[in-house]
C-alpha cells in the first residue's frame, strides 16, 4: 500500500476519484489520504474468485448482492474503499446505488 505524497497536506473526496486516468491501479481514500496499489497478484485473483464464486452461491440461497470489484464503498466522503468482493445482506440492498454503496453503520452491521 502506498499513500500518495503528491500534495502533502491535500484532504481527497471522492469526487476526486473520477479525475484519475483508468490505470489498473486501485485508488482508495482513507481518512482524506489517497492510497494507491497495484493490480493484485495471481494468487490473490485465483482465492477471490473461489470465493466470489461461493458468495454467489450464497446469495442465490439466502438473498442479498455479492458484488466484485471495482465497486467503491462509501463510509464517508473522504473514506471510500474498493474491496475486492463485498456481500451486502437483503436488509442493506437499499444502500446500493449506480455506482457505489453508500455504508450508513459501521461495517454494514
Amino acid at each position: 500500500m502506498a499513500v500518495s505524497s503528491e500534495a502533502a497536506g491535500r484532504r481527497y473526496t471522492y469526487p476526486d476519484l473520477a479525475t484519475f486516468p483508468d490505470d489498473n491501479l486501485r485508488r482508495e481514500i482513507i481518512d482524506g489520504d489517497l492510497v494507491v496499489n497495484p493490480a493484485p497478484a495471481t494468487r490473490h485473483q485465483v482465492a477471490s474468485i473461489r470465493l466470489a464464486y461461493r458468495l454467489v452461491e450464497y446469495e442465490l440461497r439466502v438473498g442479498g448482492r455479492a458484488l466484485a470489484a471495482p465497486y467503491d464503498v462509501l463510509f464517508a466522503l473522504d473514506n471510500v474503499v474498493e474491496p475486492d468482493l463485498l456481500f451486502i445482506r437483503s436488509d442493506h440492498l437499499g444502500q446500493i446505488g449506480k455506482n457505489y454503496m453508500e455504508c450508513r453503520t459501521a461495517w454494514g452491521l
